[in-house]
């Protein structure tokens, strides 16, 4: 039975890393693309700020047409989309739509030769100007939000999330979305700190360590844990540091949080990367989140673990099915979509995250968002 399981487990995750594994388009057929979206969303919910956004970049496009102005326009409009459509208020269709458009804008390939001299580096400052305001504006309203019961859930960006419970707040595999340094602002760091009690990096590949948060954790007196002695090896030997990676789910105390670190890998040619599945629990609230693994251990020892996610935190390529099977969550929320370090063939747009969920067919409820929004668990 273990080795049809495992055997399913790999089929599963060929499909997935094919599916992901889609080709750049020119940026004229994206934008031609993304106007025929824009078009339909504006036809379809006329009414709103979204729409008027959307009938505003068809007119200036149809007015004084331009290749590469619809890739800021088209963001922005995304995110007047979600302001409007917030998760959990029974819009999904619309954000659904707002999500799909924005894949438009955010597949581009920055790092095309073929491309004009300039182009990349004004593509990845586009996106932060929407984004940067986005990060901001996230951390404080984590810094003002009060949680009386269950956890509230944020989206920081790729596996990034943040979870804050009454008593408690920390974050799994944080790191920055700035397109441009890769690094928060001196600004966002305080924040950060501020809010965090603990931080977990479940691996170590930079889209999941964010290093120059975990050097202030630690300077601040505050625990981060990570998987094995080579994540954040400039360091070692540091005492708020935590190794979790051997402890094969056995439950361990930090800073309050009861944690157990299911240990797993993600494979890359040659080599498996030990990664951490982590189940964290803080007032009542379980919350697991999976990294990249690859792997179908970590999932059985959480199923004969008899461990009960109220929360499961999912990457949306690596095969969340099997991770949620074991789990069995009374809900999900996708991670990992639009890596955008990585070229477009790995950056994994939502029409494949929805499509994949669509395939799964499981019972879970699955939640997608964006960098900056939040999710609430009543946890009643």
């Amino acid at each position: 039975m273990k080795i049809i399981r495992i055997f399913s487990f790999l089929l599963l995750l060929g499909a997935a890393l094919l599916a992901a594994a889609g080709k750049a388009e020119p940026v004229e057929v994206l934008r031609r693309d993304a106007l025929a979206e824009l078009r339909a969303f504006a036809a379809k919910w006329p009414q709103g700020n979204a729409a008027r956004a959307a009938r505003a970049i068809l007119k200036q496009e149809e007015e004084a047409p331009d290749p590469n102005r619809w890739i800021g326009e088209t963001i922005r409009f995304a995110r007047t989309a979600f302001r409007e459509n917030p998760p959990q208020t029974g819009n999904d269709e619309a954000r659904r739509a707002a999500q799909l458009i924005l894949d438009y804008p955010l597949r581009v390939e920055d790092t095309d030769p073929a491309a004009p001299a300039g182009f990349g580096k004004a593509w990845r400052k586009t996106v932060n100007s929407v984004y940067q305001p986005v990060c901001d504006a996230m951390l404080d309203e984590i810094l003002a939000a009060r949680v009386k019961s269950g956890a509230r859930i944020w989206k920081v960006y790729n596996m990034g999330f943040i979870v804050k419970t009454p008593n408690h707040a920390w974050c799994h595999d944080v790191r920055s979305g700035d397109t441009v340094t890769r690094r928060f602002t001196p600004d966002q760091l305080a924040k950060l700190v501020k809010i965090l009690d603990v931080m977990f990096i479940s691996h170590n590949h930079l889209d999941h360590v964010g290093a120059d948060l975990a050097r202030e954790m630690v300077r601040a007196g505050k625990t981060v844990v990570r998987p094995t002695d080579d994540t954040v090896a400039e360091l070692n030997g540091d005492p708020h540091l935590r190794n979790l990676y051997g402890r094969f789910g056995k439950t361990v105390e930090v800073d309050g949080l009861a944690v157990r670190a299911f240990p797993g890998y993600q494979n890359i040619p040659n080599q498996e990367v030990p990664c951490c599945v982590y189940a964290v629990t803080a007032d009542g609230v379980t919350v697991t989140h999976n990294g990249d693994n690859q792997s179908m251990q970590p999932y059985e020892l959480l199923e004969k673990a008899q461990v009960t996610p109220d929360v499961m935190l999912a990457n949306s390529w690596s095969g969340f099915a099997p991770y949620l099977a074991a789990g069995k969550p009374k809900l999900a929320i996708i991670g990992h979509e639009h890596e955008l370090k990585h070229k477009v063939r790995g950056r994994d747009p939502w029409v494949t995250v929805y499509k994949r969920i669509a395939e799964a067919g499981l019972p879970t409820p699955v939640s997608v968002i964006d960098c900056g929004e939040s999710i609430i668990y009543p946890n009643k």
